[in-house]
């Protein structure tokens, strides 16, 4: 993809993807560097502790350097609240709550430009006429928004889509029993 459209519509990609795993301990402190590294212009499905057994916050996010990267979210500041579309920058070398960031596909550039066409593809997509809104149900819906529209090398189908969300669990739950941190490249993909 050379230029980044204005809408979300398909086009065809191949995103590099190199596999990557890392798994940083996770029990420094909070301001430590939790060893977490991430590909730059890779775009990332991430899951992150909730404070509750077997809850995960899940949300994307594309990477700018190494070390650090926008994250784009769905936030209920509590249970009787709306759901709220957030965009804000990471740091996620002193992210503690950080589980798995697992790779589903790569940006020829994270400029302005490239970033708005990301945020205006995700910002549209819809979830699965079967669920209720959640943010683990949005960021399924904008990684199928993201295949849609090319930016990511998978089939706009939702059954590849579900492998794709079936393999970030698998992940989370040995990440939480391993205590540590991981970041992978979707098998998928």
């Amino acid at each position: 993809m050379a230029e980044p459209t204005s809408t979300c519509q398909s086009t065809s990609t191949t995103p590099s993807l190199t596999p990557e795993t890392d798994t940083p301990n996770s029990s420094t402190s909070n301001l430590s560097d939790d060893g977490i590294r991430l590909s730059p212009n890779g775009i990332y499905l991430t899951l992150s502790e909730m404070g509750q057994h077997e809850k995960y916050h899940w949300a994307l996010l594309i990477a700018h350097s190494p070390t650090a990267g926008t994250v784009l979210q769905q936030l209920r500041p509590n249970d009787e609240a709306e759901w709220e579309y957030s965009i804000q920058p990471a740091e996620v070398t002193t992210s503690r709550a950080m589980l798995v960031a697992l790779k589903v596909g790569e940006l020829p550039d994270v400029n302005a430009e490239w970033l708005a066409a990301v945020d205006e593809c995700v910002r549209s997509s819809s979830i699965r006429d079967s669920e209720k809104f959640s943010c683990r149900a949005w960021v399924m819906g904008a990684i199928f928004a993201l295949a849609d529209g090319g930016f990511i090398d998978l089939e706009p189908c939702w059954v590849k889509v579900g492998m794709v969300e079936e393999e970030a669990k698998a992940l989370v739950a040995g990440a939480t029993s391993l205590d540590t941190s991981m970041v992978v490249s979707s098998k998928y993909l």
